[in-house]
């Protein structure tokens, strides 16, 4: 997360970094608290309910005898754990997607029409998260080559927005648009 908002801002140096550093702090301390916290707690509780459910007393007094309520708190402990992170990682994936997808929407729909025609803006427009549109009235390689170039076009255009340049300034802006053009001419 800090890479992306550091890769977003427009600020200089540290303003520019802070976050990501306080990102990977804040990674590091939840990953220290885990290991010498959470996962003990989250192991005693797991083994507490196990213990009641299976009607095995839980001992922590018996020298060199194995604990399988324990032992089990230990793994499901683990399991919840990471499924928890999983959980939050897909959450946060799908956030991302859909604010790539309104970002390319919102810079595309500025464009002209030998560029981003209304047909092809309605599909950008009601793309889905985990799906790349499609244009069939291209052969395949010329389509993905203008749903790319489309795309980096509309990044561009959100950075450039970022720093206040003029679009028609910015070279990538302008070359893109100009390789949109040329694909779509070449195979009409």
């Amino acid at each position: 997360m800090g890479i992306g908002f550091a890769a977003e801002s427009t600020q200089r140096g540290w303003r520019k970094w802070k976050r990501f550093v306080l990102f990977f702090l804040i990674a590091a301390v939840m990953h220290s608290a885990y290991d010498f916290g959470l996962l003990a707690v989250t192991t005693i509780v797991v083994a507490m309910i196990q213990s009641v459910l299976q009607g095995v007393p839980l001992d922590f007094k018996r020298p060199g005898q194995v604990f399988t309520p324990l032992l089990d708190g230990m793994r499901y402990g683990s399991y919840f754990y990471n499924l928890v992170l999983i959980i939050m990682l897909i959450v946060q994936i799908r956030r991302s997607f859909r604010l790539e997808n309104r970002l390319q929407a919102a810079e595309l729909s500025t464009e002209e029409p030998s560029v981003v025609p209304e047909a092809e803006l309605k599909q950008v427009m009601g793309e889905g998260l985990f799906s790349k549109r499609k244009y069939k009235n291209f052969p395949k390689a010329i389509g993905s080559k203008l749903v790319l170039y489309q795309n980096l076009l509309a990044m561009q255009k959100h950075t450039a927005t970022q720093f206040g340049l003029d679009m028609n300034g910015v070279e990538p802006i302008v070359r893109l648009r100009q390789a949109i053009q040329s694909l779509r001419l070449n195979h009409q």
